[in-house]
């Protein structure tokens, strides 16, 4: 076979083409540059030969023979796979002149791009040599100590090319990758020691490449992605930083550090090139937010930072405060004068500084908490810590500082030296709030930065996630500071809680047109009432009242339908905080009546069906229902059964809502949404009555929907993509409903009423499904994400209720084996996969309960010969088909011999018809055809053998 083969020449030839290789490129390397055409012509050839054998996937004789198919598609797939070989390698391999030549090779060809890519390319997998040829640790730090003084040595005598960034940093991450620094510290100190301050070296060089490639919007950012390599090969070291010399990672921390912030910063103290002179609307449509774009490179700031916070902290904090005071004196002119060019750049430089002061701080002082617990970061908790033993921080002051937000640090006797730096940072940021407000007041709105404004949302949401009202037991030592001004149970606590909501408030108010800003102000209204303890403390807030009075008396559809949405969801996690029930449910009526009568309202007016096209009824309508996916999406455990009694009513009024604004798209979707989003994330806290009250609303919603679209035609071009979407959300719903069989949170039920029957989400996804299905086209499933979500679930509800699939109608049956017949042949590799799963969920239960003469089994008989058909023809992956065939053959035992009977006829030439029929009969030989998992672990043994055997000599068109 292939492997045997390719073992074979593994073993034989492959050592002995690389030793020739490497003589004939050390014969090259003795010839005086430049070399001549023929030269590098032959160079080219040897050099790719040699790449070939360092990114060879050898195949280990101990691995089974069923994973080694495995092997090679994995291997295949790394983009940068490691050079692992083996001891007879070592002669080769392990002979320093071998790196030495390489390295000697690429310095004189490096000018070369055509050569240089594939000579760096050697180069770095050398750097990965890892495998039974080390075979003691002394051969490995003799290799690695050889191979970095050639890097080194090489490094220190150029100016590294752009081309050059990405290999180079390669080297770097596979070194430390397959050298880790325990093992690194055991090299000469003196190679140690240059080596780490290379690192630190190139680091700094690649921070300022790649800062000058965005200032200038190159399309290759090859520097970025070597700095991005750099700074992973750093996380490493200082994941083991006690293992190298004392204070060696705090001045390479620092280097880094200042390096990238002078590289975000505007002339004197920074580098900051000044070549973007793309429109700004331009670039919010075609670049991500920088805190997204630039996310894992300023983690990795960040840690860096936090290696040195006694440099790190009192540095940002300077800046910022410098920026921020040159921005309101800079405000301050332009009120009092005309706008000119000068003026403008000058305003866009210091916002540009304060949008990267505000993201590194931001990452420096809090860790990425998505999905966790979000903790101070110990190295800023003891620095605090130790500010505060040592006597520099007075608590009074510090305090002070916070509290006004309104005055400079200079105006505060002894802010500058006497108040904790974290505090400092806070204080700074909200002196910028303060400045905004006054701006706003001043109707100057539009010389702000919305760009900076959401920034600094976003870092005011960090930062209150970790160190606003922090559970102090989480922490073995904690900062009096800290506690002092955010604490629990402190008047700085409520006073900054306060203030964060007057913030969002005010951003409500002012900037409503500016949707990225406002979702921004919503998610920290959000992260404030998430978790029970803060959101306890915000419902004593005033601030908070006024959010929600604000949100009632809002001009229908001035906010973005997200900020809507995750308004009302705040309210609702709010809500959770009150442990009383009688207090809950007298804040359930502060907030969820006046949406219920809005509701009624407009839905049970006599004349509802003659307004309801006016665009001051539909706006309404629209506003109610986001409002209403906002609750659901607030919806907690603790909470969802009082929601739900809430929601219930508006729920059953939905299909009447729908039947009458069936052609406004925007008011169907949200509709579908609402069943989503209940189906989701309610449904399985629900009890099996409300459950039942829950398919029930969710049936009617999909019957009316059907009823108004089938046999509907339009001739509008968003026609088709509109359905599209219904469609999917109509699967999506359908799926989630199912999962409440799976996953059943609910509450123990006293009981169900007399004649009432279990009702189960299998049944109403089916009964759901039949009424959707003729709306279906083939032309709807070519649009993918529609497509997976369909086979998704009709695969799900297979695999589950195998026999609920039996009993459906045959026009209903017929439709699903038309879609799955399409999936196998024309909708490619994942949906066959699903399609064969189908067949083989139907199949094995047809199977056992010997359902012969059911309308199931006769409309599933001619999959045998299609999947036959189409392994045979190479149109399917074997390995997905195997199973299903499998089971196929088992039912159909008899049907398995005619179509191998008439394909063995078939062949014109004898030979082959014999080797086709031994083929077909060692295929079941020693295999009992019963789906039990043993015989279809033998079947796939011979089935496999089988592939490759007819794949061999047969050709099926």
């Amino acid at each position: 076979t292939h492997f045997k083969a390719k073992k074979q020449f593994e073993v034989s030839d492959l050592k002995r083409i690389l030793q020739f290789t490497v003589s004939a490129l050390g014969e090259i390397c003795k010839l005086t540059t430049p070399f001549p055409q023929p030269a590098l012509t032959l160079i080219k050839h040897l050099l790719t030969i040699s790449e070939t054998i360092l990114n060879w996937g050898f195949i280990s004789a101990h691995l089974p023979k069923r994973l080694i198919g495995v092997f090679e598609v994995v291997y295949e797939a790394d983009n940068s796979p490691s050079l692992k070989l083996g001891p007879r390698w070592k002669d080769v391999i392990l002979d320093p002149n071998l790196t030495n030549l390489y390295f000697d090779i690429h310095w004189k060809i490096r000018d070369n791009p055509s050569l240089a890519h594939h000579s760096l390319s050697c180069l770095v997998q050398l750097a990965s040599l890892n495998g039974p040829v080390m075979a003691c640790r002394e051969i490995k730090v003799n290799y690695i100590c050889n191979y970095l003084q050639a890097f080194i040595r090489f490094v220190s005598s150029v100016q590294l090319l752009d081309r050059e960034a990405l290999g180079i940093s390669n080297i770097v991450r596979k070194v430390l990758l397959f050298y880790p620094p325990a093992t690194l510290v055991t090299l000469p100190s003196d190679i140690l020691q240059v080596f780490l301050q290379t690192l630190t070296r190139l680091t700094c060089f690649f921070a300022e490449g790649a800062a000058q490639e965005e200032s200038v919007c190159v399309d290759d950012c090859l520097f970025m992605e070597a700095f991005d390599n750099m700074l992973k090969a750093w996380t490493t070291v200082l994941g083991d930083y006690q293992l190298f010399p004392e204070d060696f990672c705090k001045q390479s921390c620092l280097q880094i550090f200042n390096t990238y912030l002078q590289s975000h910063l505007s002339p004197p103290d920074g580098t900051r090139g000044t070549g973007r002179d793309i429109d700004s609307e331009e670039i919010d449509e075609t670049e991500e937010d920088d805190q997204i774009k630039f996310r894992d490179q300023l983690q990795s700031i960040g840690v860096l930072g936090r290696q040195i916070p006694g440099h790190a902290l009192p540095l940002l904090a300077k800046l910022l405060e410098e920026r921020i005071n040159r921005l309101h004196l800079q405000l301050q002119r332009m009120h009092m004068q005309a706008l000119n060019i000068t003026e403008s750049n000058i305003l866009d430089c210091l916002f540009e500084d304060i949008h990267w002061l505000l993201l590194i701080t931001g990452h420096v002082i809090c860790m990425d908490s998505e999905g966790e617990t979000a903790l101070i970061p110990s190295e800023i908790m003891h620095y605090s810590i130790q500010q505060s033993n040592s006597n520099k921080v007075d608590i009074n002051t510090t305090l002070a500082l916070l509290a006004s937000p309104s005055r400079n640090l200079a105006d505060i006797p002894g802010a500058d030296q006497a108040a904790d730096h974290v505090v400092r940072l806070v204080a700074a940021v909200l002196r910028f709030c303060e400045v905004e407000t006054k701006v706003v007041e001043a109707k100057l709105a539009h010389l702000l930065s919305p760009q900076v404004s959401s920034t600094i949302l976003w870092f005011l949401r960090q930062w209150a996630l970790s160190y606003l009202l922090p559970t102090e037991t989480y922490y073995s030592e904690i900062s009096m500071p800290l506690v002092s001004a955010f604490g629990q149970h402190t008047d700085g606590a409520m006073w900054t809680m306060n203030y964060l909501l007057n913030k969002i408030e005010s951003n409500l108010c002012s900037f409503s047109w500016e949707p990225n800003l406002i979702k921004e102000s919503v998610n920290l209204l959000t992260s404030l009432v998430e978790l029970r303890d803060k959101g306890a403390v915000v419902l004593k807030c005033q601030g908070f009242w006024q959010i929600v009075n604000l949100q009632n008396k809002l001009e229908r559809g001035v906010l973005h339908h997200v900020a809507k949405r995750g308004l009302m969801k705040a309210f609702i996690l709010a809500g959770a905080a009150l442990e009383d029930s009688q207090k809950r449910d007298e804040y359930w009526l502060q907030i969820l009546k006046p949406l219920q009568e809005r509701f009624k309202n407009i839905v049970c007016q006599e004349n509802f069906n003659q307004i309801f096209q006016d665009d001051k009824t539909r706006n309404e309508v629209i506003d109610i229902f986001e409002c209403f996916i906002g609750v659901v999406q607030g919806s907690q455990v603790t909470t969802v059964q009082s929601l739900f009694v809430f929601l219930s009513p508006m729920l059953y009024e939905c299909a009447a809502v729908l039947n009458v604004y069936h052609n406004y798209q925007q008011i169907v979707e949200l509709i579908l949404q609402l069943f989503c989003e209940c189906a989701r994330g309610m449904l399985c806290y629900l009890t099996p009555a409300e459950s039942r009250q829950m398919y029930e609303c969710c049936l009617s919603t999909i019957q009316a929907y059907a009823k108004c679209n089938l046999g509907k035609h339009s001739l509008e071009a968003a026609a088709e993509e509109d359905s599209f979407s219904d469609i999917q959300m109509l699967m999506e719903l359908l799926t989630n409903l199912l999962s409440k069989d799976f996953i059943d949170l609910s509450p123990p039920e006293d009981g169900s009423p007399p004649g009432s029957e279990a009702v189960t989400a299998g049944n109403v996804c089916l009964y759901g499904l039949n009424i959707i299905m003729p709306l279906m086209t083939m032309d709807l499933l070519k649009f993918p994400s529609l497509c997976l979500q369909y086979f998704k679930m009709i695969t799900f509800v297979c695999e589950m209720y195998p026999e609920k699939i039996c009993q459906q109608s045959e026009d209903l049956l017929a439709s699903i084996l038309m879609t799955i017949q399409m999936g196998l042949m024309t909708l490619g590799p994942e949906v066959t996969t699903m399609c064969c799963d189908f067949i083989q969920s139907l199949g094995s239960h047809l199977h056992r309960h010997s359902q012969n003469g059911s309308p199931a089994y006769q409309a599933l008989r001619p999959f045998l010969k299609l999947l036959m058909d189409l392994i045979l023809s190479h149109q399917i992956n074997s390995e997905q088909a195997g199973p299903a065939l499998f089971v196929l053959i088992c039912c159909y035992q008899e049907d398995y011999q005619e179509i191998a009977q008439n394909l063995i006829n078939n062949q014109s030439d004898s030979e082959t018809a014999q080797r086709l029929a031994k083929a077909f009969t060692d295929l079941t030989t020693n295999v009992t055809l019963d789906t039990a998992r043993s015989q279809k672990m033998r079947f796939r043994e011979n089935f496999d053998k089988f592939i490759v055997n007819v794949h061999g000599f047969l050709l099926v068109k």
